[in-house]
């Protein structure tokens, strides 16, 4: 034990209850008698055996010591069946005790531990499995039910790095070897530990629904008009929601059976009701027609779904330094160095690409400073960098490869490259003083570019400038979804999560530092890449990125840098 250090056993107690018991709401206490030794020591840890026919969630362990102090295990565990999984379990003692520093009679069994969680990297993961292991992102198409639903691999190249899943093990599609067998609602791979607390039915219900999201979504979009005729009609949906279409009922009942029936039932509640309620922007309550305005336009740059991607452009200071030997004719000998530094200022203006110009057009930006001077209340460019009060939102690189690919898919679908420079008045707002929009090449045309600034309403130049605020936000909700939140909050997160269960014990100070900040993130994560992410999914029927959102979120993932996401680095790019 902890204090001896020789790994001393008590005898083995035993708890028993009625092996048919079911799903238990809320939390239930057990008491249990140990046979205590005096010259036992302090226990560091304790094994546990389920010979209950069914897993049962353990969330602690509290020990009443004879003297009156308590020794807490926090467990917080699915312990699964013993003729599911012949190892005992093992859970430490609440200290922590860093590699160096454990006691000698625990060291054996935070190996042990470490060892059932890594696996051994074969095989098909079982719901039961407590193991953590890499693999790359393969199972998001599915060739064998249809060829065009076949999608590469995304992770394990240099082309398309991304950061690791966890291994789930599935055969392999027989039309395509490098790619995963996808998943159904009922062969979801997560680690135990990963799920919800009240796992099981409710799960595999939501599992169920999210799974046929995909196809449910369409579904409900083809019994409703495909598209909004004015804006008045967007307004009404705040006034009146989402209203059932007569006869909408029936129209499903014919065509669909489980799980589309819960769709059917809740149109046949609907009844004259709507089905679903919106509510009303809180911009609309001062002027519903707000969102029009410029200003609006910078408010939700900044306090919108993706906030962190504006920059300020910036005067930047390289110095050039050059060590010059001067020569003493006279002496004939070399005195010492003279440091000569030539001071070299230039300013990010315009903004500029880091893509190969060959393949994607010039990488100077078109807007200069001609467009936007008039904007900056007298200063010139070069005082508006320096003071500060220059920004730019910047999703020309990530969409320019695929404007061409995206728009060439459907005459309903067409996006642009946007780059924004935004101004800081003298009253502390923003507003946008212009917008460049690109095209990528194609096989008939080269790259293009146009640049837009405000223009009064009803006027041509207005009405372009609102289209060209309006792809803004398009790059902007894309960016957000894909990156910004998928990966830059889910994906990434994973393979630490992994690595943490991997490399680190449950009693090592880091792991208990770590762990909360991953509740329910592997779970979110799996759901995800089967309803969401897979080919056909949500995201590549919704999204104006289309069947190249992945790869677009790979290309992001090449730029991201560990070392650059804490504070203040990451707000000094």
């Amino acid at each position: 034990m902890a204090e001896t250090g020789t790994g001393k056993l008590s005898q083995v107690s035993y708890l028993e209850w009625n092996p048919w018991d079911g799903p238990i709401a809320g939390d239930k206490h057990y008491k249990i008698s140990f046979k205590w030794n005096t010259n036992f020591g302090e226990p560091g840890a304790f094994l546990i055996t389920n010979k209950h026919p069914r897993e049962f969630f353990l969330k602690s362990l509290t020990i009443d010591v004879p003297g009156g102090a308590k020794l807490g295990f926090r467990c917080n565990s699915w312990i699964t069946p013993e003729q599911i999984d012949k190892n005992d379990r093992v859970f430490f003692a609440n200290k922590s005790h860093l590699p160096d520093e454990t006691p000698e009679g625990l060291k054996a069994l935070r190996s042990q531990d470490l060892i059932q969680l890594r696996g051994t990297g074969t095989g098909q993961r079982k719901d039961s499995d407590r193991i953590y292991d890499y693999d790359v992102y393969n199972d998001l198409g599915n060739p064998d039910k249809d060829p065009k639903l076949r999608r590469e691999v995304i992770g394990g190249s240099e082309d398309l790095p991304y950061p690791r899943r966890c291994r789930t093990g599935r055969p392999p599609t027989k039309r395509d070897p490098a790619s995963e067998s996808p998943s159904s609602a009922s062969s979801i791979f997560v680690p135990p530990d990963e799920r919800f607390p009240h796992a099981h039915y409710s799960d595999i219900v939501s599992h169920t629904l999210e799974a046929s999201l995909s196809t449910i979504v369409p579904t409900i979009q083809s019994i409703f008009s495909p598209e909004f005729k004015s804006l008045d009609d967007i307004k009404e949906l705040y006034v009146r929601g989402l209203q059932s279409p007569q006869n909408s009922v029936k129209s499903i009942g014919k065509a669909f059976k489980s799980p589309f029936r819960f769709v059917a039932e809740l149109l046949d509640k609907a009844e004259d009701s709507p089905i679903i309620n919106f509510e009303r922007p809180q911009v609309f309550d001062a002027d519903e027609n707000a969102w029009r305005t410029d200003e609006e336009f910078a408010r939700q740059t900044l306090s919108g779904v993706s906030p962190v991607v504006i920059q300020c452009l910036q005067v930047t200071q390289i110095a050039f330094v050059l060590n010059v030997l001067i020569s003493c004719k006279k002496q004939r000998r070399l005195k010492e160095n003279v440091l000569w530094v030539f001071l070299i200022v230039f300013q990010k203006f315009p903004p500029s690409s880091s893509l190969d110009a060959e393949e994607y057009g010039p990488q100077q930006s078109s807007i200069t400073a001609q467009h936007i001077e008039k904007y900056l209340e007298g200063l010139s460019v070069s005082q508006a960098i320096k003071s500060k009060r220059l920004f730019l939102l910047d999703y020309h690189d990530i969409y320019i490869p695929y404007t061409a690919r995206i728009n060439s898919r459907s005459d309903d679908v067409k996006t642009y490259a946007s780059r924004s420079v935004f101004f800081l008045t003298r009253d502390g707002t923003l507003k946008p003083v212009a917008i460049e929009l690109s095209l990528g090449a194609t096989k008939d045309s080269k790259p293009e570019r146009n640049v837009y600034t405000p223009g009064e309403d009803g006027t041509e130049e207005g009405a372009l400038w609102l289209l060209a605020k309006t792809n803004v936000r398009i790059n902007e909700a894309g960016y957000h979804q894909v990156i910004g939140h998928w990966l830059l909050t889910h994906a990434i997160i994973e393979p630490i999560i992994i690595a943490t269960h991997r490399q680190l014990s449950r009693m090592h100070p880091v792991y208990k530092l770590l762990i909360p900040h991953f509740l329910n993130t592997m779970d979110a994560n799996q759901t995800a890449r089967q309803s969401l992410l897979a080919a056909g999914g949500f995201v590549e029927t919704n999204f104006s990125s289309s069947v190249y959102s992945m790869q677009m979120s790979s290309k992001a993932y090449k730029k991201w840098r560990f070392n650059e996401q804490a504070l203040p680095s990451d707000l000094l790019k």
